[in-house]
């Protein structure tokens, strides 16, 4: 993972004739990557564990940039845990810091809903809740139809999961790192 990351920060630090106002002011579609990390606390019968999962995913988005100086975001995603998954639908608001011609830097806050369903599970094993965060991350406007991202979000919830055996998890927050490739039409 460590030498993809290396990889690619040389080619994003690369890029050239691209310029950040190229993609403002234009509706664009993503893919993303998802690497994410979830705190869950488990209480069985009063006795408390925490426990923190990582897993793997993928998100589709759409973004919409106001001025060269905001964008308006929708994503869905769907990431994979060994005995869980979490799929999510939020939007966000980004503003956005031009760095260079070349790049941009964006921080922001997102609102949405969350669902945590366990592996081989009933109805009761599964959670809907709402979720809120903040994210932050770079942009890097490789032509007019391509760019590429790199962030990171912390995301607060409260995916409480009642289980058939009695016991009872709650999903609190779900920090995530993400790489995507944004085009136009």
């Amino acid at each position: 993972m460590l030498r993809f990351i290396l990889l690619l920060s040389l080619f994003v630090i690369s890029v050239h004739g691209a310029r950040a106002d190229s993609g403002f002011d234009q509706l664009l579609t993503g893919v993303a990557l998802i690497s994410q990390q979830a705190n869950i606390e488990i209480d069985d019968a009063g006795t408390i564990t925490q426990l923190s999962e990582n897993g793997t995913g993928f998100g589709i988005y759409t973004d919409k940039y106001l001025n060269g100086e905001y964008r308006l975001s929708g994503i869905i995603s769907f990431v994979d845990y060994t005995d869980f998954y979490v799929m999510s639908a939020a939007a966000s608001a980004d503003y956005l810091m031009p760095i260079t011609a070349q790049y941009a830097g964006f921080m922001g806050a997102g609102l949405g809903l969350s669902s945590q369903n366990y592996s081989n599970s009933s109805v009761s094993e599964s959670a809907l809740a709402m979720s809120y965060g903040v994210q932050l991350g770079m942009i890097a406007f490789v032509s007019n139809q391509l760019m590429l991202e790199v962030g990171y979000r912390l995301r607060a919830t409260d995916l409480k999961t009642e289980f058939l055996s009695g016991k009872t998890g709650t999903l609190d927050e779900i920090t995530e790192s993400y790489l995507s490739i944004i085009f136009t039409f």
